[in-house]
């Protein structure tokens, strides 16, 4: 046998015939893989024996060079083959050749694979680490290497004509965007293909980068395994795919207007996303219907939205739905980029809610009962608008709620209002309209979550819950049977913290306990031996701690009491200064009422009046006519309470009154015609606020603002011991927001009292900034 002696890579090794005859044996047999000819199942066995021997051989580096140059030459034959005949097609066309000749390319790559497989696991083999350590010829020489079907790829990849690839991209294009008329099914195949080739190719080379070995003779590829598709195709794709649809928007938004352009917007997304499903791989149809929603809406959003504000006006439901679900397009379906950015109309949303409701409830504004139900049949609309129309989108429901909180922020008596109308529910004879007590104080809190002014809605209804309690006026039939105002705290404490309804619970405590001690003052009036009396007169007292109450700040008037009144208010208080010592009773009689029965009418009646409309009455037993002079003299009472009195007693015609030029002429006489429904009556007056009374009322809210400020900032000077302007005003109005807002004026208003007082001290480096005077 004849041998060769040939050079390689710097050594020299012997290439003897049988070595000549495998390779020319390895030529002819690849050949005919690539001419698609048939090969027998003998000679493929016997070929990939003979690669198998020659490989072990010391002659192996110098074979698979040869190998790897005439499949070099075979592969870009083929190719060139390919792109001849692809040339020659031209629009659609294109696809099916393309895809078929792809998949008869990728098929040569695997048998040609398949057929030197004994290269590959050398060449794996020469990758490990062993075969670094030894660091022979052959390995040096293998591990450089590509496998074979990987080497043939690599050749497709560097070997594609631009213009070709450009081309077929185009008339994908064409297809998904739906520019022919009529694509086959061929086609669509096709297309599938046509992106399987560029995923195929960074497949393999993403599998033939092994992380877990420690030497890599490939570089590293890019974290995602489609970086050929991305350049080859989405890129250019996306580019043609914005200038179509944009040309397409231009022309929609100029022929349609209003929510008819919504409408024809959600029907070509659903269009493009049932396409881009079965055309393009998920990245790609995510990043292709963000670019149709954006160009569709964000390039026009300015125009789109000035037709929302008379969408939302009509108030049609299907009108607001398809609204939502095209701003919303794919929302939960994860069909979008979740970074785009979309249209929203939470902004129009509040101002038409706002405008909705101040227009609604302006014309109420003289009556509690209406105003605040038409606020809650709003919210309640409102409420039902954004879960049918909106699918109860989080976003909407505060565009909502921000409306509405303007809309009862822009009324300075919506606090006092919505105090007013829970007192409407729980006060006796009021409970007609409110079958379910606890839903309706429930939706009272909805609308107490939104206003502002908390500290204002506490104290009024502090007032009228003492009125109540103190009345006996509230659903509860006495004392400590007050289930019905617990249910209402309790309500409440859902949507504030305890410090909010603390000063009611503290109310309900000194009910409790007057109870009791009336109770004990009856054993020890009978334990006395004074029977009689109290059966003559039956009385219950309310020990009312002072800062508890909101009257019992007030200053007693000193009134000319009736003796048996005056006998028992002097008994009980020498049995609870035995009690408790070291205690003193205040006597507020102007909050006392006494329930009397008089004779001179018809029938007898029993009357429930306050002890000032009692005093007025017994005047009477002397006389049938007074003047309002005489009245004020004999009874003690300031004359302005006086003139109030007299008007009740004269609306209920128990007095009939005369009035002249001056208090002696003016005068009151005795109605013996008076009669009534009921035996049973209340003489008192009505819970609507006096303005007097509503006006002191915001002073003291005004004082306790300004009381909470100021001790607010030096709180948190003493902490902070120096602190900006601008910082503190911001703090400041963060910590006041759980009960009201404070204003800029009303904080700088309680700095300059501070720093009068000399509590602060501006900064003498910064006079912007604030000190802590210790």
């Amino acid at each position: 046998m004849a041998a060769v002696k040939t050079t390689h890579g710097g050594s020299t090794c012997q290439l003897d015939e049988r070595t000549r005859e495998a390779m020319q044996k390895v030529s002819e047999m690849v050949s005919r893989v690539f001419q698609r000819k048939g090969v027998k199942r003998q000679d493929w066995q016997e070929c990939i024996h003979t690669v198998h021997v020659i490989v072990n051989d010391k002659t192996s580096p110098l074979f698979v060079h040869y190998v790897y140059m005439k499949l070099k030459e075979f592969f870009h034959s083929k190719i060139r083959q390919t792109v001849k005949t692809l040339e020659t097609c031209d629009g659609c066309e294109l696809i099916v050749p393309f895809a078929e000749a792809w998949e008869d390319y990728k098929r040569c790559c695997a048998y040609a694979g398949d057929l030197l497989h004994p290269i590959n696991c050398a060449i794996r083999a020469a990758r490990t680490v062993r075969a670094q350590r030894g660091d022979h010829e052959a390995a040096v020489v293998l591990r450089e290497l590509l496998e074979v079907s990987l080497f043939g790829i690599a050749q497709w990849r560097t070997f594609l004509n631009e213009g070709l690839v450009s081309k077929v991209m185009s008339s994908i294009v064409q297809v998904i965007l739906g520019r022919t008329a009529h694509t086959s099914h061929a086609e669509f195949s096709s297309i599938g293909k046509i992106f399987g080739c560029f995923f195929d190719i960074d497949k393999e080379f993403q599998q033939a980068y092994n992380p877990r070995d420690r030497v890599h003779f490939l570089p590293k590829p890019r974290r995602q395994a489609d970086t050929t598709y991305i350049d080859l195709f989405e890129n250019k794709f996306m580019a043609c795919a914005r200038d179509h649809v944009r040309l397409k928007s231009e022309v929609l938004i100029a022929e349609v207007h209003g929510i008819e352009y919504f409408r024809q917007v959600f029907d070509i997304l659903q269009d493009e996303a049932l396409r881009g499903q079965q055309l393009l791989v998920r990245t790609t149809q995510t990043k292709f219907l963000s670019t149709v929603y954006d160009v569709y809406l964000m390039d026009h959003q300015d125009v789109l939205k000035s037709y929302i504000p008379d969408i939302l006006a009509r108030k049609n439901m299907d009108d607001l739905k398809c609204l939502y679900q095209v701003t919303m397009f794919g929302k939960g379906r994860r069909i979008l980029t979740p970074n785009l950015k979309r249209l929203s109309f939470t902004s129009e949303f509040t101002a038409f809610v706002f405008t909705e409701v101040t227009a609604q409830t302006a014309p109420l504004q003289n009556s509690v009962k209406d105003y605040i139900k038409t606020h809650l049949s709003l919210f309640d609309y409102f409420s039902e608008m954004v879960n049918s129309c909106f699918s109860a989108d989080s976003q909407l429901q505060k565009a909502m709620e921000m409306g509405l909180q303007r809309a009862l922020g822009s009324f300075q008596r919506s606090p006092d209002f919505l105090a007013r109308y829970m007192d409407l529910l729980l006060r006796k004879g009021a409970s007609s309209d409110s079958p379910d007590l606890e839903h309706d104080l429930e939706q009272c809190t909805l609308l107490l979550r939104l206003i502002d002014d908390k500290d204002h809605f506490q104290k009024v209804y502090k007032h009228l819950l003492a009125k109540r309690l103190i009345n006996n006026m509230s659903l509860a039939s006495h004392l400590s049977k007050v289930g019905n105002e617990e249910v209402a705290i309790s309500v409440l404490k859902r949507v504030h913290s305890f410090h909010f309804t603390s000063p009611f619970s503290l109310m309900f405590q000194d009910c409790n306990l007057s109870s009791l001690l009336t109770r004990e003052f009856t054993s020890y009036l009978a334990k006395e031996e004074e029977v009689e009396a109290a059966h003559d007169l039956v009385s219950t007292f309310f020990i009312l701690r002072s800062g508890v109450w909101p009257m019992t700040h007030q200053k007693a008037q000193p009134l000319d009491l009736p003796p048996a009144i005056l006998g028992m208010t002097q008994k009980f208080t020498s049995f609870y200064c035995s009690k408790h010592s070291g205690r003193t009773l205040q006597w507020h009689h102007d909050l006392s009422t006494v329930e009397v029965k008089v004779y001179h009418l018809n029938r007898a009646y029993i009357l429930t009046m306050h002890v000032h409309e009692l005093l007025i009455m017994l005047l009477f037993e002397d006389a049938n006519v007074l003047t309002l002079q005489d009245i004020v003299d004999r009874t003690k009472i300031p004359k302005g309470v006086v003139s109030s009195k007299l008007e009740l007693l004269s609306t209920h015609k128990l007095l009939i009154l005369n009035e002249k030029g001056s208090d002696e002429e003016t005068t009151v006489s005795l109605n013996f015609d008076a009669s009534f429904k009921r035996v049973k009556n209340r003489i008192i007056s009505s819970a609507r606020e006096m303005p007097a009374e509503d006006v002191k009322i915001r002073k003291e809210v005004e004082f306790d603002r300004m009381a909470w400020l100021q001790a607010t900032i030096v709180r948190m000077m003493k902490m902070r011991r120096k602190l900006s302007h601008q910082d503190l005003t911001r703090e400041v109005i963060a910590q006041g927001l759980a009960m009201f807002k404070p204003s800029i004026p009303m904080i700088k208003k309680g700095i300059d009292a501070l720093l009068e007082k000399e509590y602060i001290a501006r900064s003498e480096e910064d006079k912007d900034v604030y000190i802590y005077v210790t």
